[in-house]
């Protein structure tokens, strides 16, 4: 019994730390469009645990400090829209809505020079 409740208080407790061990960061990349929401946070990582948090964010991309202004600045997206390598920003995809949804943008980040090969391939 001991055993059953321990177990049960790591799920409840763990939970709240599922949300930031699995945001997937696009790095350089930056979704252009579809912006619903803008404001400042100072991290990429702040930026998508807003959009998890939030029902209608499907996307997002945060513009790091000077890329816009003196802060970070986030834009929620109201859809999932083309993406381009941009060392300016991060961003990544939501899979989920509401409490505990978690977001994502691909199995793993995608890192610069792998976006633009990705690019090239989806032209063919």
């Amino acid at each position: 019994m001991r055993r059953i409740a321990l177990a049960i208080m790591v799920i409840f407790l763990g939970s709240g730390s599922l949300l930031a061990d699995d945001l997937y960061i696009e790095y350089e990349v930056q979704r252009w469009g579809a912006d619903y929401s803008t404001f400042e946070v100072s991290t990429a990582r702040g930026c998508g645990e807003e959009c998890a948090r939030d029902p209608d964010c499907l996307a997002w991309t945060w513009s790091r400090p000077f890329a816009e202004g003196p802060n970070g600045v986030c834009h929620l997206k109201a859809d999932v829209p083309f993406w381009s390598h941009n060392p300016c920003c991060e961003s990544g995809v939501a899979v989920g809505t509401g409490e505990g949804a978690r977001p994502r943008s691909a199995a793993r980040p995608v890192l610069p020079d792998e976006a633009q090969t990705a690019e090239v391939s989806r032209a063919d």
